[in-house]
């Protein structure tokens, strides 16, 4: 999408994630997200990940996969 933008052309522009609603759960230093389950994107998002984020650097620190999850549009 940022890629078809003629003023951020250049600019290095990092995952955002999808386009959902999910659940959340922020501690001190961890921020914890599902991917949601795909009622409300357009183009289909949702997921059955459920990732940690270290608050200081944005880098992934554990990613599991919830098997019994299913994005609605599956």
């Amino acid at each position: 999408m940022g890629k078809d933008v003629p003023a951020l052309k250049g600019i290095n522009i990092p995952r955002t994630g999808l386009p959902d609603r999910v659940g959340m759960l922020v501690t001190k230093t961890l921020l914890f997200a599902g991917e949601g389950a795909g009622l409300y994107a357009l183009d289909g998002g949702g997921g059955n990940k459920f990732r940690a984020y270290d608050k200081a650097t944005g880098e992934i620190i554990s990613k599991l996969s919830c098997p019994l999850i299913k994005p609605a549009y599956q």
